[in-house]
């Protein structure tokens, strides 16, 4: 058996170009850039990016722990996430998400079961 408890840990540190920092993983290293709507580079993956990259990569990883756990025939599992921010809105603080949207895709197994595993995964 594993780990009792799993400690994921980041460090995130300004460079000195406005806008643009660097996210580091254990050994790795993610440029991150604020987008030229607030004044930063826009060039490299956003920080609004990596937190969609983080829920839908959650979402597939938990699609495949299900179906192996079940026994299923799961070939693939793909999932697209976009969100909408109101840069007009009024805010007392930064900009939040107004709207996410998941879109799940499944191979190998059937159109009831994926439902059944997308619910799954919204009841974490």
């Amino acid at each position: 058996m594993g780990e009792r408890f799993i400690r994921p840990k980041i460090t995130v540190r300004s460079t000195g170009i406005p806008g643009r920092h660097i996210a580091t993983a254990r050994a790795n290293h993610v440029v991150v850039d604020d987008g030229a709507a607030h004044g930063g580079p826009g060039e490299a993956v956003g920080a609004s990016e990596l937190f969609l990259m983080g829920i839908a990569t959650c979402a597939t990883m938990m699609m495949e722990r299900i179906a192996c756990a079940e026994g299923l025939d799961l070939q693939r599992v793909e999932v697209e996430m976009e969100s909408l921010f109101d840069m007009e809105a009024k805010r007392s603080g930064p900009p939040v998400l107004d709207r996410a949207r998941i879109v799940f895709r499944m191979a190998g197994i059937d159109e009831t079961k994926a439902r059944e595993m997308v619910e799954a995964y919204k009841r974490y």
